[in-house]
């Protein structure tokens, strides 16, 4: 077996690596759709190296057969050839450390990204937090100024009846009045038949008086004295026909002041004007308590509304953090790749070494079955039995390691 049957069938092999990971990339098998191209580059190179390892393996067991019959190499060959296989065992720890390396790279770059991600889902769920209790808080506000402002619109409307029903009873009471001051003024104006009457009674009286006086002349001296009364008599209807006269000028006077005045203030213009303002003013207050009802039950709705949101969202961060967990399984995950790779760097070193410095002694090595078997207690998930456990045909118990373990 030459050198170069072997880079050509570790080059087939790793490009076999590739297709399978391709394959298992697509069908979804090995990279779920919420791990990344990142997480798809790793297990490449996991793959692509076993393909490598196996290929070597299987390659170096040939050779060992070969050079164990002797029956077909001369003793030249197998020199050579255990001088090659010396020369290639040194190699494949550096070969591994590389790949390590590759595989450290890429859990640290993930991890790094998983952890920027985190801080700003971290972020972002205190904010959250913050608005939603806020939100809440500005929730109950709103409830109790609902509360409170319904009390003050049932206050506000029923002030509102009152002032109704005080339109109507003052409407009602304007028109009393004017009938009222309506009979005042009739009997008022009746009056003015009185004083005409006691008019009558004062001419009359100075039309006796004056005959009485003509009578008193004709009598001489024994009419003086009747003479004297009826100028007394006539005296007196004068001053009643003059007082009667004043009499009639102050009613007039009384009933034109009523009804310029008082009428004019009852049953006027100014009087209908006051209260078609007051009943605008009652229709206004009541449109404005109906807009306020509006504008209460909009706000409410827009914070039940704004407080569903930020519920929603608060949730939706909370599930994207909960389903950051994945980074804690690849790490896991890889850190048993990494720690196999170590192992097998030690081993090929050390086997190399004793390959070198003793070429005609025993191997004494742990074989890698040991050294597989002991890795198998370091797993700290169940998935990681399950799949150690199934490349090497153990059966595995549900209870031995729970499902992951978060850091």
């Amino acid at each position: 077996m030459t050198q170069s049957n072997f880079f050509v069938a570790a080059k087939s092999a790793f490009c076999a690596a590739f297709l399978v990971a391709v394959f298992l990339h697509a069908t979804g098998y090995i990279v779920p759709e919420d791990r990344g191209v990142l997480t798809f580059f790793v297990e490449f190179l996991v793959i692509g190296s076993g393909f490598i390892a196996y290929s070597y393996f299987h390659l170096a067991r040939q050779f060992l057969r070969s050079a164990e019959s002797g029956s077909q190499s001369s003793s030249a060959s197998v020199t050579e050839n255990q001088r090659f296989l010396h020369k290639d065992l040194s190699y494949l720890p550096l070969f591994g450390e590389v790949m390590a390396k590759h595989i450290e790279s890429a859990n640290t770059e993930t991890e790094r990204g998983s952890l920027k991600i985190m801080q700003v889902l971290d972020a972002l769920y205190k904010l959250s937090g913050s608005l939603l209790e806020r939100l809440n808080k500005n929730v109950q506000e709103a409830q109790s100024i609902k509360e409170i402002q319904a009390e003050r619109l049932f206050a506000d409307q029923e002030l509102l009846r009152q002032m109704s029903e005080y339109i109507a009873a003052k409407s009602a009471q304007v028109h009393k009045d004017h009938d009222r001051i309506e009979e005042v003024l009739q009997q008022v104006k009746g009056l003015t038949g009185l004083t005409g009457l006691i008019r009558n009674i004062a001419k009359q009286t100075n039309l006796l008086a004056l005959n009485a006086s003509i009578e008193a002349a004709r009598a001489g001296d024994a009419g003086r004295g009747f003479a004297v009364v009826a100028d007394e008599v006539r005296t007196l209807s004068q001053e009643t026909e003059s007082a009667t006269a004043a009499i009639d000028r102050a009613i007039i006077a009384v009933s034109d002041t009523v009804s310029n005045n008082l009428v004019s203030v009852l049953a006027g213009d100014h009087t209908q004007d006051e209260m078609q303002k007051v009943t605008e003013v009652s229709t206004s207050l009541q449109a404005i308590l109906q807009d306020f009802s509006e504008l209460n039950n909009y706000v409410e709705l827009l914070s039940q509304e704004s407080k569903e949101a930020m519920t929603f969202i608060h949730n939706g961060i909370v599930e994207a953090l909960g389903n950051m967990q994945f980074q804690d399984i690849s790490r896991q995950q890889l850190e048993s790749v990494q720690h196999l790779f170590d192992e097998l760097i030690v081993h090929f070193r050390q086997l190399s070494e004793q390959l070198n410095d003793s070429p005609g002694e025993p191997i004494v090595l742990e074989p890698l079955e040991v050294l597989l078997e002991s890795h198998r207690e370091k797993y700290v998930m169940r998935q990681q039995q399950e799949n150690h456990n199934g490349v090497v045909g153990k059966p595995t118990n549900k209870d031995e390691q729970p499902a992951i373990e978060l850091f």
